[in-house]
């Protein structure tokens, strides 16, 4: 399916994610990540790319009428001590998945991110990502994202 390139105006999310949405699009646009607003099969999506790697750093999803977010390693990994600071919904989703093997992609092999959460050690794969849907619990996100990019 051919992409159309949107603005961030056209990313309808419902009214009480709307300033989220908003938020976390001028957050990572002032500090140098670059957006693609796309419409895809799915439906709307929103695409920031890290100014350091120029990699996917986050994306959010407009599906069925709700909206989505991934967040890439990468992005965690470029903010020191970011993860630990997240609301604790998301800090689960990233101390439960499994570690990086070096055999799930041998493409990636040896390029893996390492995080401490409370003391313990993780190891995650440089082009991984976790899937949210977004709530009042992962708006907290914001309130980290404006003090690391401060």
């Amino acid at each position: 399916m051919n992409s159309q390139k949107l603005s961030i105006s056209d990313f309808n999310a419902e009214e009480k994610y709307r300033n989220f949405v908003l938020q976390v699009h001028e957050l990572l646009t002032q500090n140098g990540y670059k957006s693609k607003i796309l419409l895809r099969k799915h439906g709307l999506s929103a695409q920031y790319n890290s100014p350091n790697t120029k990699g996917n750093a986050l994306q959010l999803i407009i599906r069925d009428n709700m909206l989505h977010m991934y967040l890439y390693n990468i992005f965690l990994h470029e903010f020191d001590g970011f993860l630990e600071n997240l609301p604790p919904v998301i800090i689960k989703e990233y101390t439960e998945y499994r570690n990086c093997t070096d055999s799930c992609n041998p493409v990636c092999a040896g390029h893996r991110l390492h995080y401490t959460i409370n003391g313990i050690q993780y190891r995650k794969c440089l082009s991984g990502r976790r899937f949210f849907t977004v709530d009042e619990e992962i708006i907290g996100i914001l309130s980290v994202l404006r003090k690391e990019t401060s």
